[in-house]
């Protein structure tokens, strides 16, 4: 139940400030974990005590392993956006500084990784066959969604990195 409410808080609270689209796999256990650890800070003091460090501790780990996966994605690419502008939880006995460059130049290392500078011509060109075909099949539109997706994502990286 809380982790559930503070999913709601995170969405309510901190979603429209990102303008990020929702994730494309309901399966995203990574980014849940990063939103349930931001919106903690929401916890009453008593409960926030108890569970804002734990879940910092292994928010902390989650992201140092995907940070040095071989394989990135883009909901990682997306917590970190989101540690960076607003982590740690502040008010926990183990609130330490963080260098948000930091988490936003592995953002982008992995975005490069993936090629989603690429993600926007893609996109163009994507539209364009659609004008050209007057329609778009199954896969092309989930393809065009997906990079469209990836094409907002990178904007928010560059956002991100020049006011990290």
């Amino acid at each position: 139940m809380v982790s559930y409410n503070m999913a709601l808080r995170f969405a309510s609270g901190y979603s429209p400030w990102l303008n990020l689209p929702p994730s494309s796999d309901d399966r995203a256990p990574l980014l849940d974990l990063v939103r349930c650890t931001v919106a903690s800070r929401h916890l009453d003091t008593v409960t926030r005590s108890i569970v804002a460090p734990r879940l910092q501790r292994m928010t902390d780990e989650a992201i140092f392993k995907r940070m040095f996966s071989p394989i990135p994605s883009t909901d990682a690419i997306q917590a970190l956006i989101i540690l960076a502008l607003w982590s740690p939880v502040s008010g926990t006995p183990q609130t330490e500084a963080r260098d948000s460059r930091l988490l936003i130049a592995s953002a982008v290392s992995m975005a490069m990784n993936l090629r989603l500078s690429q993600a926007s011509v893609h996109a163009t060109r994507l539209q364009e066959q659609k004008a050209r075909e007057n329609g778009l099949s199954a896969q092309n539109s989930l393809e065009l969604a997906k990079a469209m997706e990836k094409a907002r994502l990178v904007s928010h990286l560059h956002f991100s990195f020049r006011y990290a």
